[in-house]
């Protein structure tokens, strides 16, 4: 939470990141991590761009953006997971490894049943849910996640 030492790092080096082919974009997300951090999720929106050459990139940045929406209580949280969702099996099927795959199904997983009406208040479902990401190896985001159900 060192938000002012991470912005004045972001500007200090926003020309000098390389080995990478668009640094930009690099600097544009991870300015758009810390906005959402700072809880400023219109900037982070706003900042955060979707159209990465960098497949890693692309799907951090739709994660991101599924972060954002679930903080801001959207209501296009759904369509945007399942839109996740369906992005991350067509890579799969040409040039996503499996570890990213099962990483970016299990955030989406755990995240569906931790948004799901029926979790909140139950504590027999957030104790399953809980066992549930414990046994998950595999997780993207498994620290915001861990936040999310602490927060149930």
């Amino acid at each position: 939470k060192e938000f002012a030492w991470t912005r004045e790092f972001l500007e200090d080096y926003r020309n000098k990141i390389i080995g990478v082919d668009h640094p930009e974009e690099v600097y544009q997300f991870n300015l758009a991590n810390l906005y959402f951090y700072e809880r400023k999720f219109d900037l982070a929106l706003d900042t955060l761009g979707l159209k990465y050459h960098d497949l890693y990139y692309q799907m951090a940045a739709r994660r991101l953006e599924i972060k954002i929406l679930y903080e801001t209580d959207s209501p296009i949280l759904d369509s945007k997971m399942e839109a996740f969702k369906i992005y991350i099996f067509r890579l799969s099927q040409k040039r996503l490894p499996e570890v990213q795959s099962l990483g970016n199904n299990h955030f989406i997983d755990l995240l569906r049943r931790i948004v799901n009406p029926a979790t909140l208040g139950n504590e027999s479902r957030i104790k399953a849910l809980r066992s549930q990401f414990a046994a998950v190896k595999i997780l993207a985001e498994r620290n915001w996640l861990s936040e999310k159900l602490q927060e149930l």
